[in-house]
C-alpha cells in the first residue's frame, strides 16, 4: 500500500504544473522524497504504480482504445477509505493509443455526497448530487525531435456579455462577463438519488482501420447562475444577476489520424441552447419576450477554454502568427490565425491551435424548426488568465482534472523509471505554456448555437517500410 501511496504523492508536484494557470512554473521532483508528506512516512525511495485496471473497469493504458465510466474516488480509496463510503465522482472516459500518441478524454457525469445524520437514536442518510458540463482532453506524445509532451485542453465555462464595448463581438474591458455557472443539483433522503441526472453519453465508435474515432456527451435542462464578473478588474466583487435554464449543451468529438500524410484532425462540434427561460430579479422571460429581451440588450454568448502544456526537461512558449509571445495576460485577436507552441532551444513546433479553419456558426430556432441565421462570423480572442483565476467559482470547473497527474505517469513510464534510477533532472520547467481563449458568438438571441471548429495538427509521416503501429513519434491537437 505504501508504494501505491507514493505513486499518488507525485500529485503534489505535477498538479500545480498541469492544472494551475501560471505563465512560469518550476517544480522540484525530489520534494516527494521528504520524510513525511500528507501524514504518510516514506521509507521507500522508489515509485511503483498500482495496476490501473482495478480503477478502469479492467482496462489498461496499453490497449489501443476503450471507453468506460469510472468513479475518481476509487483512486483515492487506499489513502482515505471513508471517501469511498460517502462520495462518488463519476466521469466518462475515452482513450486512444496510436503510434506513440495517447489521448484521454474525460467528461464529468455527476458527483454525489451521502451525509449520515444522527438524531437521538435514529440514523438516516441525506444524499445530494450535482452535475456540470466539464470536459477535458489530455494528450501525450513524442515530438519528432524526441521531446516528451503533455497537453491539456479544458472547456472552462459558458458566459454571456452585452456587446456594447469598444471591440465588437468579444467581451472587452468595458463589458463584464455574466458567468453562466452550470449546475444541476438534486437531493433526497436515503442512499440513492430518486432522479437520474439529465446526461447522455455518446459511445466511442472506431472505424475498421482504427484511424477514425467519434464520441461525446450531452447535458440537458442545465440550470445556470449568471454571475457578474469583470476579469479585467478582478478586485471588484461579483454578484448574481440572473438565473437561466439551457435546454442542451452537447459536445461531439471526431478524431482522424492519417499516418501517411502525417496529420491528426479533430473536429469538436458544439450545440448550445436554446435558453428555455431567464429570470432577472422578479422578471421572468421566455419564448418571444426572451428573444426580444436578449436582442434589445445586445446579449452575446462566449465559451471559454483553458490550454496548458508541459515539455519534460525543456522550456517552451506560446506564440501567435505575428510572432508575439503569449504570457497568459494577452488580449489578442486570433480569429484568423493560430497559436503555436514552440519547445526547446531549437524552437521545435510541437502544436498548432488553429482558429481560422471554421470561422462561422449557425443559429437554430427550435420553435419554428428552421435556421434563424447561418454562416455567422465567430470571434476568438486570447484572454487574461490572471483575472479569471482570481475568481474561485471558475476553479470549480477544473475539479475533474485532479487525478490526471497520475494518468500522466502511466502514459509516460520513463518518468517513473528515470526518477527511480536517479537520472531524472531535478526540475521540470514550464515557461509561458498556458493560455485562456474565448470563442464568441456575437449574434445569439438566446437561440441554439451550432458550431463545428476543425483542428488540424501534424505528426511525422509514415516512413517507407515502417511497420504499421510502430511508435515513431507523435503529434498533438488543440481543442476550441
Amino acid at each position: 500500500m505504501l508504494r501505491k501511496v507514493r505513486a499518488l504523492l507525485i500529485i503534489a508536484v505535477l498538479l500545480p504544473l498541469l492544472f494551475t494557470p501560471l505563465s512560469t512554473t518550476t517544480a522540484n521532483l525530489r520534494s516527494i522524497s521528504d520524510d513525511k508528506i500528507f501524514g504518510v512516512t516514506n521509507t521507500d525511495d522508489n515509485i511503483t504504480l498500482p495496476d490501473e485496471s482495478q480503477y478502469l473497469n479492467g482496462h489498461t493504458f496499453d490497449e489501443e482504445h476503450w471507453s468506460t465510466v469510472v468513479d475518481w474516488i476509487e483512486i483515492l480509496t487506499d489513502i482515505n477509505s471513508t471517501l469511498r463510503d460517502h462520495a462518488d465522482v463519476y466521469t466518462y472516459l475515452c482513450y486512444v493509443n496510436k503510434t506513440d500518441y495517447q489521448m484521454l478524454y474525460i467528461g464529468f457525469i455527476n458527483t454525489t455526497l451521502t451525509i449520515p445524520i444522527k438524531f437521538l437514536w435514529w440514523t438516516f442518510n441525506v444524499t445530494i448530487g450535482a452535475t456540470m458540463p466539464m470536459q477535458t482532453v489530455l494528450q501525450h506524445y513524442k515530438t519528432p525531435n524526441g521531446k516528451d509532451a503533455f497537453i491539456i485542453s479544458t472547456f472552462l465555462l459558458m458566459a454571456a456579455f452585452q456587446d456594447t464595448g469598444i471591440i465588437k463581438g468579444v467581451p472587452d474591458a468595458l463589458e463584464p462577463l455574466y458567468l453562466a455557472l452550470t449546475f444541476d443539483l438534486k437531493g433526497t433522503l436515503g442512499e440513492e438519488l430518486k432522479e437520474n441526472f439529465n446526461v447522455s453519453l455518446i459511445p466511442l465508435s472506431v472505424s475498421e482501420n482504427g484511424t477514425h474515432y467519434e464520441w461525446g456527451m450531452s447535458y440537458y435542462n442545465l440550470k445556470t447562475i449568471w454571475w457578474w464578473f469583470n476579469p479585467f478588474e478582478p478586485s471588484k466583487p461579483g454578484h448574481v444577476v440572473a438565473t437561466a435554464e439551457f435546454k442542451e449543451l452537447t459536445f461531439k468529438y471526431y478524431l482522424d489520424i492519417d499516418r501517411k500524410l502525417g496529420q491528426v484532425i479533430l473536429s469538436n462540434s458544439y450545440e448550445v441552447g436554446p435558453i428555455e427561460w431567464l429570470k432577472v430579479g422578479s422578471d421572468l422571460y421566455c419564448g418571444m419576450n426572451l428573444t426580444e429581451f436578449m436582442a434589445s440588450n445586445n446579449f452575446s454568448l462566449t465559451l471559454a477554454s483553458y490550454q496548458a502544456s508541459i515539455i519534460v526537461g525543456h522550456t517552451h512558449k506560446v506564440v501567435t502568427d505575428e510572432g508575439g509571445t503569449l504570457t497568459g495576460e494577452n488580449f489578442t485577436d486570433v480569429s484568423d490565425g493560430n497559436i503555436t507552441t514552440l519547445a526547446g532551444t531549437d524552437n521545435e513546433r510541437i502544436m498548432d491551435t488553429v482558429f481560422s479553419t471554421k470561422k462561422t456558426y449557425n443559429l437554430y430556432n427550435e420553435t419554428s424548426g428552421t435556421y434563424n441565421s447561418t454562416d455567422l462570423l465567430v470571434t476568438t480572442y486570447t484572454y487574461p488568465l490572471g483575472g479569471m483565476r482570481k475568481n474561485p467559482l471558475v476553479g470549480i470547473q477544473q475539479i475533474i482534472n485532479a487525478p490526471l497527474p497520475i494518468v500522466a505517469l502511466y502514459l509516460d513510464p520513463n518518468l517513473v523509471e528515470a526518477y527511480n534510477n536517479g537520472t531524472l533532472n531535478e526540475t521540470i520547467t514550464i515557461e509561458g505554456a498556458d493560455c485562456l481563449y474565448v470563442v464568441s458568438y456575437p449574434t445569439w438571441y438566446g437561440l441554439k448555437v451550432e458550431h463545428d471548429p476543425v483542428i488540424v495538427v501534424y505528426i511525422p509521416p509514415e516512413v517507407e517500410g515502417e511497420e504499421e503501429g510502430k511508435p515513431v513519434g507523435g503529434g498533438v491537437l488543440g481543442l476550441i
